[in-house]
């Protein structure tokens, strides 16, 4: 519509648009589809030579929203509440953006606006203000990787970008903040620690320039400054009101405040973080996903400081920690590593992986060792961990309290450990192993009880044993034992001596306990490590099971792992285990099943049920059918030391 006006001519135009019907037109912009209508209502006045724009763009009373689809973007974009207001050279824009299942509104926000200039001296520079939530699925988009697997979503008081578009994007100003306040973000950052749930906290970013100059710290102008806890300047010792809290787990809290620059592709510039670790539960996993330690870490600071690469600095402390990986069993050799094959069950974020440390790590009360050839054994840590991620060394020691049990399978006896200590300089496996335990029960020498002592020395990846016996001088050719006949078969003890075998007529196969006993575990064959190695997908989803000759027959034990009933407070585990007897032997055989609850660990209940046959009734052992229910207390208490 074209009418006279007194300045010059006056055209208006008003309807209904669908998006389908202009969607050749909209193309060149990057749009892709769109699926709605919109109202316009323009009009143009003025002169020809110098006409001037006013009018309005609309969604029709009828419809909810409009949705868009941009080339560029991966996610429909879904506008509710548009409006659009042309005047003067300019478009003001105010709309609710619902961005995979979150709103995010932009318009007027805090003294902002948002819009953009079409024409005149400011063409090109445009203004936006924004606050809302962000959907952790929008950040999967923009940030990858880095939060895969996560939950939740960040609130957004307020952002503020403006800049021009003209001859290119041209940022010249952003600023904001983001926090936890209506909602809460859960991350998941790598195996062994539980998921981390933002729950409070604030983090202003600017970007540098001279509205926000940086050049107190060296960086350029354009890069993006990020101050968690909302307060400018360096980071001080004690956690600001704003410091973004987390929840670790059951128990774990942790609080981050500080500051950090970063480039605008994303590169870490300055990183000034500081850290408060509380009662944080960590799990350290080996390359085929078995445990190996786990712990509580507490620390009043640790400081991130740097850029490429970022250092870890500050002291930890390890409460409630235990070293649970089984240790390689040899004739005359243990091992507490491997060659390290098989490949983790995920890794970490690059960003993790570059990390340098300079940690001191030393432990609140006494680690405990539980493994197949440890009980009871306690020590005392100090330790520095420098490195990276991936290739940590370590110097310090660890001390053993005397005390503890060595049990190894292979050998024979139970020894209590005299004293011992790990020395730690460089990689793990070449941590240097001293320890000396006394045999509980007495070896016979020449019909005399003397002390045996077992010594193990050498790396964790190579720990060798050898004995000292009183009263067997190894000067003396053939009257001397060597330490395999002592410790593996069985010379001198007094369950298998010749008086033992006239008495009780054991004869037969029935002598042959001892050498039985080396056999077996020669042959053990772990049946669930040899079914992940043929189909590694079968990892985490098939119970621990073993088989091997034992002393008595061959034996098979099937049991949960340890992570399928874990609850931080409570673990459960159920076993089964089967023995079918040699010929000759009283047992036929013995199937047992056993019920296991841990809670809060000091605190274990176990039901176990056995039943067994033997080959001559007449003569049994122990009940044939036998339930038993444990309630059994672990209480610690402090050294006199």
């Amino acid at each position: 519509v074209t009418q006279p006006a007194a300045s010059g001519t006056r055209a208006t135009l008003r309807g209904t648009v669908a998006l389908q019907a202009v969607r050749a037109l909209l193309a060149p912009y990057g749009l892709e589809a769109g699926k709605g209508r919109i109202d316009i209502d323009f009009a143009l006045d003025g002169p020809i030579a110098a006409p001037k724009l006013s009018g309005r763009l609309d969604l029709p009373r009828d419809q909810h929203s409009l949705v868009l689809d941009f080339a560029a973007v991966p996610f429909p974009i879904e506008l509710t509440d548009l409006s659009l207001g042309v005047n003067d050279e300019w478009i003001a824009a105010r709309a609710v953006v619902r961005v995979l299942g979150e709103d995010i509104e932009v318009g007027s926000v805090g003294g902002a606006r948002t819009g953009y200039a079409f024409g005149g001296e400011c063409a090109g520079h445009f203004d936006a203000a924004a606050r809302g939530t962000a959907s952790v699925r929008l950040l999967s988009q923009l940030l990858g990787d880095a939060v895969e697997g996560s939950e939740g979503a960040i609130d957004i008081p307020q952002a503020i970008v403006s800049g021009s578009l003209i001859p290119e994007l041209n940022i010249q100003r952003a600023e904001g903040s983001i926090g936890f306040t209506d909602h809460q973000l859960t991350l998941r950052v790598t195996d062994g620690l539980d998921a981390l749930k933002l729950r409070k906290g604030r983090v202003v970013f600017a970007r540098c320039g001279p509205s926000h100059p940086c050049t107190d710290v060296g960086v350029d102008d354009g890069s993006l400054a990020f101050y968690v806890g909302g307060e400018r300047g360096a980071p001080r010792e004690r956690k600001p009101v704003g410091a973004i809290e987390a929840e670790i787990g059951t128990r774990g809290r942790a609080a981050v405040w500080g500051r950090l620059f970063i480039a605008p592709d994303g590169t870490p510039l300055h990183t000034e973080l500081d850290v408060s670790i509380d009662d944080v539960s960590y799990r350290h996993y080996d390359a085929r996903g078995r445990p190996v330690a786990e712990g509580e870490i507490n620390s009043d600071l640790v400081a991130l400081r740097g850029s490429d690469p970022i250092v870890v600095q500050g002291e930890l402390a390890l409460a409630r920690s235990r070293y649970v990986k089984d240790a390689v069993q040899g004739s005359d050799i243990l091992a507490l590593t491997d060659d390290g094959g098989g490949v983790p069950t995920s890794q970490p974020s690059e960003l993790v992986r570059s990390l340098q440390f300079d940690l001191r790590v030393a432990t609140d009360d006494p680690l405990r060792v539980d493994n197949n050839i440890a009980t009871g054994i306690e020590a005392n840590a100090q330790v520095a961990v420098t490195g990276d991620y991936d290739t940590p060394e370590f110097a310090g020691r660890i001390d053993f309290e005397s005390g503890g049990r060595i049990d190894i399978p292979f050998l024979t006896g139970t020894y209590a450990i005299q004293r011992g200590r790990v020395n730690l300089l460089g990689e793990i496996n070449d941590a240097e192993v001293d320890v000396l335990a006394l045999r509980e029960e007495p070896v016979y020498v020449k019909g005399n009880p003397q002390q045996l002592k077992l010594a193990l020395a050498g790396t964790l990846s190579e720990i060798h044993w050898t004995c000292l016996t009183d009263g067997d001088n190894g000067g003396q050719g053939e009257s001397a034992r060597s330490c395999f006949d002592y410790l593996v078969l069985g010379t001198g003890d007094v369950d298998v001596s010749d008086a033992d075998v006239r008495r009780f007529g054991g004869g037969g196969i029935g002598e042959a306990r001892k050498p039985l006993q080396v056999v077996g575990h020669v042959t053990e064959f772990d049946i669930d490590e040899r079914a992940v190695k043929a189909v590694p997908r079968l990892r985490g989803y098939i119970p621990d099971a073993n088989l091997r000759l034992g002393p008595i027959g061959p034996e098979l034990q099937i049991a949960t792992p340890a992570n399928w009933f874990d609850f931080d407070y409570l673990r459960a585990s159920v076993a089964w285990d089967y023995t079918r007897g040699y010929p000759g032997f009283f047992l036929r055989q013995s199937r047992q099943i056993t019920f296991r609850l841990e809670l809060l660990e000091p605190i274990t209940l176990e039901f176990s049920r056995r039943i067994r046959s033997y080959l001559n009734q007449r003569v049994v052992f122990d009940p044939l059918n036998q339930r038993t229910i444990e309630l059994r207390f672990d209480v610690t208490v402090p050294s006199a030391r």
